[in-house]
């Protein structure tokens, strides 16, 4: 996981707003999902250009949730570790 922190807060807002089953908070969550991919996505430019080696390690390893594909941009799903790519909603391991 190559944000594990982010990945964390997103899990601990939905976890949150889970357990008082808040739907406002579960739309925060969603709003909190969207807002760690973009911030991360601009993170990872500026990595790629200052360590160009960093490509392929984004390519092996999951954004944001390890377990989950994350759908963001319409990236395709595709194969990790020899698994199946999953076809859900939340899918793209940029």
């Amino acid at each position: 996981m190559r944000h594990p922190i982010y990945g964390g807060f997103v899990l601990a807002s939905l976890g949150w707003s889970l357990t008082w089953l808040s739907l406002p908070g579960i739309l925060f969550s969603v709003v909190v999902l969207l807002f760690f991919d973009r911030k991360s996505a601009f993170e990872e430019r500026l990595l790629r250009v200052r360590f160009p080696e960093y490509a392929g390690y984004a390519r092996r390893v999951r954004k944001l949730l390890p377990w989950i594909c994350q759908f963001v941009g319409g990236a395709e799903p595709r194969r990790v570790s020899g698994r199946t790519p999953c076809r859900s909603i939340a899918c793209v391991a940029r």
